[in-house]
């Protein structure tokens, strides 16, 4: 079997750690892969020799049917280079994001050419991406949403999908694709245990450190880490690792990075940039994770494997597959409330209603008026308002009162970071992770993917209706102002 893997960047992040995981897989069953990328990945970032550069699957926003030929041309010309033919299978990288329209209309060529797919989805242009969407909707479908239905999602029994959470899988699945393509493919966790890696600081000297392990990014909530600083102890010092690497959520990080300056809060920024992970993990008190949408496992599993306590905010609709495995959160949350009448509720609901309806313009949906009662009704509880739905303007208010009176962390719902597991429930997790969610695993479950895929008759594809896959994103149920 020869599998071609597809991705715009191998920059250090998820979704190359991603890559690295299935070709890792790969090798061990003897199966052969090139990765294709537009710019060459430091060694560190990615460690195998196996990557194959195509400039044209750098960033793109704007499609022409030149330019869509000559992607397809180059990738399948590599292929037939190095291996005389083309692949078995094209393993696709958020081909619908809309980082890049040539891919997705390359994609659609090939499953009506009925190449073998697996469609891998991590990120989302129907997620909080307006902008992405409208390159979708207008560039890539000339403003036609039939245009979009007949290309973005092609269906197939020579097409899978695969997804890293049961969330997105569902989503899919009342879209329309059936569960024999629809496939749940969680990335597997490996952290190298090192517990002697030690660290020399004097800011985090005789200190708690509770440790944000990750790139701060559009998800990650930056404001509920700044709380949590802000109603610390002086024994207590909050710090995060790495800064994100989209420019437009880094203008983001850098306004809170300010603001906690100004505030006088202690909040250590870019600990990364100064120390191995392996030193911060091993000098943490815990882990924080105050992700609203991350997808991925390693956030909820790498810190067991690190014997490292984690605690924050929970995502059920994500961990709920680790739970099934006996795998144990007490330490996380699923909401962290505060009083409405810090905000006020009046100003809430305008709020929530004049982003509601800006936001269904932006997809260019219908809003109807319920639809801001639904969404009050999941922000709010009585007089309590989860921090993590405000927008940045409202969490700011809250930072600076309790930042001004650390007495006002008694109102908070939990009041604390202290729901820490014994000994043995941490053993019990490490034990449940390395069985469940290893490499040698993740390569079976993914070739018994590639598998059906391959053994599937091939015909002429049908099309996913990108309108239904919007509704199930666009769920007031899950409106969130800090990502508007």
């Amino acid at each position: 079997m020869r599998v071609a893997i597809l991705h715009n960047h191998l920059k250090p992040g998820r979704i190359t750690r991603v890559i690295e995981n299935t070709v890792r897989a790969l090798n061990l069953a003897g199966i052969e892969s090139l990765v294709f990328c537009s710019k060459q990945a430091n060694i560190l970032a990615y460690p195998f020799a196996n990557v194959r550069l195509i400039p044209e699957l750098a960033s793109k926003k704007s499609l022409s049917q030149p330019r869509a030929e000559d992607l397809k041309k180059a990738l399948e010309t590599r292929c037939k280079n190095e291996w005389g033919s083309l692949p078995d299978l094209w393993h696709v990288h958020n081909h619908s994001l809309g980082e890049n329209l040539v891919i997705p209309a390359v994609v659609s060529q090939w499953a009506g050419e009925k190449q073998k797919l697996l469609l891998h989805l991590h990120d989302f242009a129907e997620d909080g991406r307006p902008a992405n969407y409208k390159s979708l909707r207008e560039e890539l479908a000339s403003r036609n949403i039939e245009n979009l239905n007949q290309t973005l999602y092609p269906m197939g029994e020579h097409i899978g999908y695969a997804f890293c959470n049961e969330r997105h899988r569902n989503y899919f699945k009342a879209a329309g694709i059936e569960d024999r393509h629809n496939n749940l493919l969680i990335n597997p966790v490996n952290y190298p245990e090192d517990r002697t890696v030690g660290m020399d600081s004097p800011i985090l000297k005789d200190k708690k450190l509770y440790l944000c392990p990750t790139q701060c990014g559009r998800r990650t909530n930056i404001g509920e880490f700044i709380l949590w600083s802000a109603a610390a102890s002086k024994e207590e010092v909050f710090g995060s690792t790495m800064a994100p690497a989209e420019a437009s959520t880094l203008s983001i990080y850098n306004e809170w990075e300010a603001i906690a300056k100004n505030l006088g809060i202690p909040t250590q920024f870019g600990l990364g940039e100064q120390h191995s992970l392996h030193a911060l993990i091993n000098k943490a008190y815990a882990v924080v994770t105050t992700n609203m949408g991350d997808g991925f496992a390693n956030t909820y599993l790498e810190p067991y494997l690190a014997d490292a306590q984690l605690v924050g905010r929970d995502l059920p609709d994500i961990t709920s597959t680790f739970t099934d495995q006996g795998i144990r959160f007490e330490g996380l949350y699923p909401r962290l409330d505060v009083p409405i009448s810090w905000i006020g509720e009046n100003y809430l609901r305008k709020t929530v209603h004049q982003a509601l309806v800006r936001h269904y313009q932006n997809y260019r949906q219908v809003f109807q008026k319920p639809m801001t009662d639904e969404a009050m009704d999941n922000i709010t509880q009585e007089d309590l308002v989860d921090f993590g739905r405000l927008n940045q303007s409202m969490q700011k208010t809250v930072i600076e009162m309790v930042n001004q009176n650390k007495s006002l962390k008694l109102d908070f719902a939990p009041e604390k970071l202290d729901r820490l597991l014994s000994p043995k429930q941490m053993e019990d997790n490490r034990v449940s992770i390395q069985r469940s969610f290893n490499t040698k695993t993740y390569g079976k479950t993914l070739i018994a993917i590639y598998q059906n895929i391959l053994n599937a008759p091939a015909a002429a594809p049908d099309f996913l209706d990108t309108t239904e896959v919007l509704k199930s994103f666009l769920n007031p149920r899950y409106f969130n102002l800090l990502r508007t």
